[in-house]
């Protein structure tokens, strides 16, 4: 073959995959990926490991799969056509089904872009063979040669073959004696098979691969033959320009080395692996070993088990077509629109195996495929965040809404930002739907871009609450239209028929192996259909049904025992192969490990059937390297399974069946000995993570160590509280009080730990079975437990709304609290009793008990009950409409919070400082404060906190005339109120944008929310109904519908009084004196004059700013209505005695400084001062189109002043409007 123009020296021993015409060759300095980039969304570059003619290969990390590092390898495509990537999808799902000691595994196949592929393999350890100097005449090397040689004795008889035997080709791992092969297959995968490429590299290449001709096994003992010729003398045969190559492989005789420097016998096997005619070659890679060791003066060791067992694991898949089918539908859909299949199916039936081979495709066809395992130590809580683990990588934790990321964090930890706080929820229930809402968006995000499956395995382990916890989040995926399908596996049983019917699911079986499929699955594995034929596995496989995992155990067993062994690349039976029940043959497979390994197998089964190395060996009692060597021979042993982290760490998993053998094996001294070293691994590593102190808790107790295990689960309660995580640590308690009844009676302590946690995280039943179990022995607690008990009595009722009973058992321990003179029972119950005058609108009295309770808590030195006490007098007080003393008491709050280092009670402070600020008119103070109370309930972790204080924010942004900042921040407060479910607070939140909207004369707008407030509100939200009714009867004052805002400013006075909430009734109570003034009907004049009456009262007893403007407004419209104008033109200006902030307010429609500088030129009119009044009509207009510029767009601004017939009034500038009015009711909308 003559060369071409261009052809250079081969320098290198890349891949080749040659075309017969011309064609560009990617730059070589060109790198495609950097380091950190993620490659098709999974892959993550860790560093670039190579390049050449075949591509570019990276160290990366799967992170989507199982965090093990990889190398991926870039390849060009000669044919991108859709049918030569669907060959090429078949050649990797075959090569990624091949499971050998000394092959490089292969993992995934796809596109980069559509002419460049990519595929995975194994990191394998080692270097390449022609950097060792390990040479075939060498008789030590015999057994790594031997090595080479049975991976490729393995792959021919599968029908592959290497296409590419060469040293770069082999990595060596010296000091393991351990030999890989890689990249087999790869070549004709992506030559395709097709006469024009050349497929290989030169210096390697077969002759009948030059020239055309077929191939098979023989083709790749030529190259192993060059391979060879390269270890012995340094070079390859041929060297030369590619054609010069190519013809010396056709025509010339290698050149062997001088007999003075190589065994002659081992250069004769050489010789003839370089044959031209492949018919003069060994006919086999086994025939080549066996040469080999011969050649060297060596007996041939016979292969090692885990080289016998990698024919028994890469059996093809057989059986279950018509599951594998539905499975791939749903794969492949487009839109799966959280779909639910409950595939169930006994220990080794095959599940595993079968979503292992949906996996691959759904890979392959560029899918995604999530897959979880529920462990048997799981609680119902561990469910969720093991999922969202699996779910949210890095893309998705990137495009997480923040609200969704924060309430996530509660369960992941990783999920916080540096330095940030994560406060236990206000109401827990609530919260954990939300986060359950959250992951449901979050699987949403990861399904985006490529729809595929969800898996959950071994749902079996999970209990009830899981079971529905997990139906919640489906119904959340769906709300969210994620696109997924879901497939639950678990065995038959209670858990298969819970989820049916939960779901709504499909349901799958998976069932036992029919005879004659089990016997295909031999065939496939050893070539050889009839090799069991006569034994007794082979009769009782022939007549009944049997697992897979029955099979492939009995088959390993028969070649660990020797009853079937390999000879001259033949199976052949040499012992009787008994049919036993699977349980026999796992305990036969362990009971043959040597002693480290059965050690070690204890400790990962203990562990919970998955442990690190360093876990496991410390459970075992070994150093880390036996332990190392132990874990390796299990997994080759096929015990154990190798998998990895995110990070890459690797971890060794167990199967269920295997994990019962081996502890229902072990003496139970033994047992007992290995749950207490894993108990005291786990604490001595837990490094305050409380979930391992569970774990450590539970092996404690398993050991029979019960006060260790009792210690160890107080601890993690703790730890749990301090992590904001309360229903874990009722949780932890639970586990405490079960261990106790094990010793005897449980302490009252302990109920009383359990009755605070589960109130604190909203679980009510746990907080009534531990005040049942305290009632049940009250008369033999002693007198501080009884009180204790007493006082938690008081507060369940307070919490169940039941103020009344709270106030009497209140009041009934109060005197024997006394006595005992615990500052801090005192402090519990005055603020019960302080709670209880709240509900029912007795302030002034529950201000006293606050403070009582806050001079309590600062006696038992307990800040967190301080800040609880000043919070709820500072409340209490705003609602009397003492602003001024409602500061004080904040004041006191946040020193008291700081102190407690409670974020959550700081914020709530100084939402009660920016009440005051508002309420006394200082606007640009509170403006500042309620900033500051969004910043701290944020940087606290709070939601429920940080949504309060938007709302705050927005109400006072309103007042301020700041109306894009209002709105924003009163659309944030209801979102995240909708998603924490406080519904009380969502209305509230939905009343005051109802209230913007009336002040811009949006009507309709204004109309939509409050309506919705209304329609939703009851009994239990009175001041939310209150301020609704308020506000509507606003709107229908507006309009001239007077009967229907005298009925609803009638219904919020009545509701505002009768709970003392003289905030909201500075509201009501001016717009009723005006309804009723305008209206004028029989009665009204009088009873605006009672309730006028009533109101300045109220304006003398509060210092609440708004109420001043507020009453001398709605009195000079009285005193107007009845004929008095120089009175009510007093009133008027007396409303306009206020500073020149009050001046910029843009809040109500209506009784504001603005109305009352018309009234002001109304009133003059009328008294006949006719400049003065046309000079402040003037100064009303320039105020109003001054306020004006606040509404927004010009379009806006129309709307606010058309809308309002008040304004409509001021712009027209007539001053003759009827009495009680200060606009001309014909023209009100």
């Amino acid at each position: 073959m003559s060369a071409r123009p261009g052809d250079v020296t081969i320098v290198t021993e890349s891949p080749t995959v040659v075309e017969s015409g011309p064609r560009s060759a990617p730059r070589p300095d060109e790198r495609l990926f950097a380091d950190g980039d993620r490659i098709v969304g999974r892959y993550r570059v860790e560093a670039l490991l190579g390049q050449g003619g075949f591509g570019q290969v990276y160290r990366v990390q799967d992170e989507l799969g199982d965090g093990r590092p990889l190398a991926l390898k870039l390849a060009r495509l000669h044919d991108a056509g859709s049918r030569a990537v669907e060959i090429l999808k078949s050649e990797f799902a075959l090569l990624a089904s091949l499971k050998h000691p000394n092959l490089a595994e292969v993992h995934d196949f796809g596109h980069v872009r559509q002419d460049v592929a990519y595929f995975t393999q194994q990191l394998a350890p080692g270097v390449p063979l022609n950097q060792t100097g390990l040479r075939p005449d060498d008789p030590e090397a015999v057994p790594i040669w031997a090595q080479l040689c049975r991976a490729l004795e393995y792959l021919h008889g599968r029908g592959i073959l290497h296409r590419d035997v060469k040293p770069s080709n082999i990595l060596v791992d010296q000091r393991a004696r351990q030999l890989t092969l890689l990249d087999f297959g790869i070549s004709r995968a992506l030559g395709t098979g097709e006469e024009r490429l050349l497929v290989g590299t030169f210096a390697y290449m077969p002759p009948e691969a030059i020239s055309g001709g077929p191939l098979d096994a023989r083709s790749d003992l030529y190259s192993l033959g060059i391979t060879l010729y390269r270890q012995l003398a340094g070079r390859v045969p041929f060297e030369g320009t590619h054609s010069q190559i190519l013809s010396a492989h056709m025509a010339r005789v290698p050149e062997l080395p001088s007999p003075e420097t190589v065994n002659p016998q081992v250069a004769a096997v050489v010789e003839r692996l370089l044959a031209k005619e492949p018919g003069a070659r060994y006919a086999s890679a086994a025939e080549v070993a066996r040469a080999l060791a011969s050649a060297n003066g060596k007996e041939l060791e016979a292969e090692g088990a885990e080289s016998l067992a990698s024919y028994v694991l890469s059996g093809r898949f057989v059986g279950h077509a018509a599951l594998h089918a539905r499975l791939l539908e749903l794969g492949f859909d487009l839109e799966p629109s959280a779909h639910v299949l409950v595939l169930s199916g006994e220990a080794g039936s095959g599940k595993s195996r079968l979503l292992r081979e949906v996996r691959q495709r759904v890979q392959l066809a560029w899918r995604t495929f999530v897959e979880v395992e529920v462990r048997r130590t799981w609680l119902s809580k561990g469910v969720l965040p093991a999922i969202a683990r699996a779910v949210i990588n890095d893309d998705v934790a990137a495009r997480l809404d923040d609200d969704d990321r924060r309430e996530l964090a509660r369960a992941l930890p990783e999920l916080r930002k540096r330095g940030e706080r994560i406060t236990v929820a206000v109401d827990p229930d609530r919260a954990r739907q939300a986060r359950i809402d959250g992951l449901g968006r979050a699987i949403a995000l990861r399904f985006e871009r490529a729809p595929g499956l969800l898996v959950v395995e071994d749902l079996h382990w999970a209990d009830a609450d899981a079971l529905g916890l997990i139906a919640q989040l489906i119904g959340a995926a769906r709300r969210s239209k994620a696109r997924t399908a879901f497939v639950l596996a678990t065995r038959p049983g209670k858990a298969a028929d819970e989820l049916s019917s939960l779901l709504g699911a499909e349901l799958l079986t998976c069932d036992a192996l029919e005879p004659g499929t089990s016997v295909r699955l031999i065939e496939s594995m050893f070539g050889q259909s009839d090799l069991l034929a006569g034994t007794e596995l082979g009769k009782s496989l022939a007549r009944a049904s049997h697992t897979a995992q029955e099979v492939q155990e009995s088959l390993r067993l028969a070649l660990d025992a020797g009853a079937i062994v390999r000879h001259e690349g033949k199976w052949q039976v040499v012992r009787p192969i008994p049919a036993l029940p699977l349980g026999e043959v796992l305990g036969q497979r362990v009971s043959g490990l040597d002693e480290d390994c059965r050690a070690l197998a204890l400790g990962v089964a203990v562990l919970g059937g998955e442990a690190v190395a360093s876990a496991a060996g410390a459970v075992a009692e070994l150093d880390a390297s036996l332990a190392g060597a132990a874990l390796r021979r299990l997994v080759r042993a096929g015990v154990l399974e190798e998998r990895y982290d995110r990070e890459g760490r690797a971890a060794y998993a167990m199967h269920d069946r295997f994990r019962d053998v081996v502890l229902a094996g072990a003496p139970e001294r033994e047992r007992a000995r290995a749950y207490l070293a894993a108990g005291r691994h786990l604490r001595g590593t837990a490094e305050g993570d409380f979930r391992v102190l569970f774990e450590a808790a539970d092996h404690f107790a398993r050991a029979r160590e019960l006060r260790l295990a009792i210690r160890t689960a107080a601890e993690a309660a703790k730890l749990a509280e301090k992590s904001g995580r309360p229903d874990q640590a009722a949780t932890a308690v639970a586990l405490e009080i079960g261990w106790q009844r094990s010793l005897g009676e449980v302490p009252a302590s302990t109920w009383l730990r359990r009755f605070d946690l589960c109130l604190l995280a909203g679980i009510k039943e746990g907080a009534d079975e531990a005040l049942n179990a305290l009632l049940a022995r009250l008369g033999a607690l002693d007198a501080a437990e009884r009180v204790a008990t007493l006082v938690r009595k008081a507060r369940l009722a307070l919490d169940r709304g039941e103020a009344e009973a709270a106030r009497r058992e209140a009041e009934q321990v109060l005197e024997e609290a006394t006595a005992l003179g615990d500052a801090r029972l005192l402090s519990e119950l005055t603020w019960v009793l302080a709670r209880a005058d709240e509900v029912y609108g007795h302030l002034d009295r529950a201000i006293l008990s606050f403070e009582s309770a806050a001079g309590f808590a600062e006696q038992a030195a307990d800040a967190r009950l301080e800040a609880r006490a000043w919070l709820g007098a500072s409340l209490s007080a705003i609602f009397l409409g003492k602003a001024g003393q409602a500061g004080g008491y904040a004041e006191r709050a946040l020193r008291a919070a700081r102190a407690a280092q409670d974020p959550v009670a700081m914020s709530e402070s100084l939402r009660c400082i920016g009440n005051s600020a508002r309420e006394t008119g200082d606007i640009p103070r509170a403006l500042r404060v309620y900033r500051r109370a969004v910043r701290a309930a944020r940087d606290g972790g709070s939601p429920e906190s940080e949504a309060k204080a938007l709302n705050n924010l927005g109400t006072v942004c309103h007042w301020a005339g700041l109306i894009p900042e209002a709105v924003s921040a009163l659309q944030r407060s209801l979102t995240l109120k909708e998603r924490l479910g406080l519904s009380a607070s969502v209305l509230l939140t939905r009343n005051n944008l109802g209230g913007i909207y009336l002040s811009l004369g949006r009507f309709d707008e204004a109309q939509r929310e409050l309506s919705a407030v209304m329609q939703v509100a009851g009994q239990n939200e009175p001041m939310v109904v209150a301020l609704a009714h308020s506000n509507s009867a606003d709107l229908h004052a507006l309009r001239g519908e007077l009967d229907s805002a005298v009925e609803l400013y009638r219904s919020a006075h009545r509701m505002n009084r009768s709970r003392s909430n003289a905030m909201a009734d500075s509201h009501a109570m001016p717009g009723l004196v005006r309804a009723l003034a305008m209206r004028g009907g029989p009665g009204d004049l009088e009873e605006a004059g009672r309730v006028a009456n009533e109101l300045e009262a109220l304006h003398a007893a509060s210092d609440l700013a708004e109420t001043r403007t507020r009453y001398f407004t709605s009195s000079a419209m009285l005193l107007d209505r009845v004929g008095d104008p120089e009175a009510a033109l007093a009133q008027a200006r007396r409303a306009l005695d206020v500073g020149e902030e009050r001046r910029q307010q843009f809040s109500d429609p209506f009784g504001t400084v603005l109305e009352a500088q018309w009234m002001e030129a109304i009133l003059l009119a009328r008294l006949g001062r006719t400049s003065a009044a046309k000079r402040a009509a003037q100064r009303a207009r320039q105020e109003l189109l001054k306020t004006s510029k606040h509404a927004g767009d010009k379009a806006s601004v129309a709307i606010y002043l058309e809308a309002n017939p008040l304004h409509r009034a001021i712009v027209g500038g007539r001053l003759d409007t009827p009495l009680g009015y200060t606009w001309f009711p014909s023209e009100v909308p």
